[in-house]
C-alpha cells in the first residue's frame, strides 16, 4: 500500500468512526423520544404497552430517518429521497413487525419490564441498521463508481 492509498484508507476509517458516533447520537435522541412516548402512553394514559410501542416506534422511525440522512451520513441529495425513503420504510416495516413480536415475547413470556425490553430491542436494531443504512440506503455515490 502506497502513501496515497494509506491516507485514503485512513480518511475512510475516520469518516466511518464519525458516522458511528453521529448514528449513536441520532439514534439516542430517537430512542429517548421513543422511550418517553411509550412511558407516557403506557403509564400516564394507560394505553396497552403494545399500542404504545407501535406509536413510539413510529416517532422513533421518523426522527431517526431524518437525522441519519441529513446528519449522520450527510446525504443531502433530495432526488434520492424517494428511493431512500422507500428502502427505509421497508426496513422500518420489518423492524416494526419484529419490534411488536419481540416486545410481546420479552414482556409476556420472559417477564422483562416493557421499558427494558424496548431498550434491548432498540440496541439490536441500532447495531443492525447502521450497516444497512451505510452500505445500502445511504451508500455514497463514490461507492457506485
Amino acid at each position: 500500500m502506497n502513501l496515497h492509498e494509506w491516507r485514503s484508507e485512513l480518511g475512510r476509517r475516520k469518516e466511518t468512526i464519525k458516522q458511528v458516533l453521529r448514528f449513536g447520537i441520532s439514534g439516542g435522541i430517537a430512542v429517548l423520544l421513543g422511550l418517553v412516548s411509550i412511558y407516557v402512553l403506557t403509564d400516564i394514559f394507560h394505553v396497552w404497552y403494545v399500542v404504545s410501542s407501535i406509536i413510539a416506534f413510529t416517532i422513533t422511525f421518523l426522527v431517526s430517518f431524518s437525522m441519519q440522512k441529513f446528519w449522520t451520513f450527510r446525504e443531502k441529495t433530495i432526488s434520492r429521497i424517494p428511493v431512500q425513503g422507500s428502502l427505509s420504510l421497508m426496513l422500518g416495516g420489518l423492524n416494526f413487525v419484529l419490534n411488536v413480536i419481540l416486545i410481546y415475547i420479552l414482556v409476556d413470556f420472559l417477564h422483562i419490564s416493557y421499558l427494558i425490553a424496548q431498550v434491548i430491542i432498540y440496541a439490536f436494531f441500532g447495531a443492525l441498521d447502521f450497516f444497512i443504512y451505510k452500505l445500502v440506503i445511504f451508500k455514497s455515490q463514490q461507492n457506485y463508481q
